[in-house]
Formats: C-alpha cells, structure tokens, sequence
C-alpha cells in the first residue's frame, strides 16, 4: 500500500495516480515517493436519465439544457416560453416530451456525445 503524500490517503501499489485527489506518484532517488503535476479533472458526466425527465417535465423552460451545460438553449427557450405569450411553451413543450423520450430510450454515450460533447453554440433538436 503507498500513501499519498498530498491528501495521505492509502491506496494500492499498483496504481499511478491517487483515486482520491489525482495525484501523479512516481519514485524518486531516495526511493520516497514524490508527487508530480496533477491531470486536468474530467469534466463530470451527466445522466440521460435525469436530462430525459427534465426535458418531460420542464422542457418548455429549457432546463435540461441548463443542466446539460448548453446555457444558449436553455435562455433560447426561456425566451420562446415568456415572448410568444404560452403559445410557443406549448409547441415547445410538446417537442421536448419527445426529446426526452429519447434520452431516456438511447445509450448514454449516444447522449453523451448529442447532448454534453457537442461544440454547437445552440443544439436545440
């Protein structure tokens, strides 16, 4: 078992990099271990199964693309919501039911790679 040196916690010989804080563990001269840059943090997954029931639930106000991290979106629907005076909600929250249906019925790295790793400013549909 090493011991990390930044957050002390154990863990197994085998592995290069602290589970807990992300440390990099290499040996050195003397034979302790030193820590070395820590990797950049994955940005944090998120579930199509929580997207899919926002999308049912409140998609007219485009909070599952608040929560997929696309902010463009969700503004754009807040807008089409409050501007169009209910008639757009309706149209949009129609749309979004059927979005979310998909989320919930696809992989989650299909939604992985539509919903959260897409470079696309506005990826309404």
């Amino acid at each position: 078992m090493k011991t990390c040196p930044s957050c002390g916690k154990q863990f197994d010989d085998s592995v290069s990099y602290c589970p807990s804080c992300g440390a990099s563990m290499s040996q050195s001269q003397t034979g302790t271990t030193m820590p070395e840059s820590r990797p950049a943090p994955a940005a944090p997954e998120k579930d199509r199964i929580v997207a899919g029931i926002l999308a049912i639930l409140l998609g007219c106000l485009g909070i599952q693309y608040f929560y997929c991290g696309k902010n463009t979106a969700g503004i754009v629907c807040i807008l089409i919501s409050v501007l169009s005076c209910g008639i757009g909600a309706a149209i949009l929250e129609l749309l979004t039911i059927i979005q979310g249906v998909l989320m919930l019925t696809g992989t989650q790295e299909a939604f992985m790679e539509k919903y959260v790793k897409t470079n696309s400013s506005f990826p309404l549909f």
